[in-house]
């Protein structure tokens, strides 16, 4: 662990992390492109179809606030943004019909995968319970991006009706207790002009 004047930097195989002040988290659970050895020989996606799915450029955007963790491996390896029972592909229909595995993967290499989503998660906890100890409560900003032009580089970009500049992905939030908060974000976001363009800005 390296310091530095406000704040320590750990780094582990699995993922990068910042702690700093104030009860601000951002995390990129699926910045990573990095793919275990033993597992790259089983892999049947490519490394284009695998770079359009993963989140490109989210371990940057994190460092916008002074607390952030990054996570290093593929989703394709394991995703975080899952329940642990799904959180390893192993049949196409759990990956958007894509064929992920040349062959199904063993018990071994599943279970390899879990205990890198088990350590991840501990660390994160650790993150927050350290930051609720400083500040009394904490808020994470989970970021993610995707493709929008899912067809290829050349072709039109999809509706911006569905697939929106900025996804606050809220579906899940308890929007009696933070709808309030989550409508004047939105409404900031709607309003600010970034290189000339005004966001479009959805909330599924």
């Amino acid at each position: 662990m390296s310091k530095t004047k406000d704040h320590a930097v750990e780094s582990d195989p699995l993922w990068v992390e910042q702690v700093g002040d104030g009860p601000v988290v951002a995390t990129a659970i699926h910045a990573g492109h990095e793919v275990r050895r033993d597992l790259l020989p089983l892999l049947a996606i490519d490394e284009p179809t695998r770079a359009r799915e993963e989140d490109p450029y989210t371990d940057a955007l994190v460092k916008v606030v002074p607390s952030w963790i990054t996570f290093r491996r593929s989703r394709f390896e394991v995703d975080l943004n899952r329940p642990r029972q799904e959180a390893v592909y192993l049949a196409p229909e759990m990956a958007w019909g894509l064929h992920v595995w040349k062959k199904p993967l063993n018990e071994m290499a599943v279970r390899k995968s879990l205990e890198e989503y088990d350590r991840f998660y501990e660390e994160l906890y650790q993150l927050l319970k350290k930051i609720e100890r400083r500040h009394g409560c904490f808020v994470v900003f989970d970021l993610h991006s995707y493709n929008y032009r899912r067809r290829g580089p050349h072709e039109p970009p999809e509706d911006p009706q569905q697939n929106p500049d900025v996804n606050v992905g809220t579906g899940s939030l308890n929007r009696e207790r933070c709808g309030a908060v989550v409508e004047r974000f939105m409404e900031d976001l709607r309003n600010s002009d970034f290189l000339d363009i005004i966001s479009m800005c959805g909330k599924t």
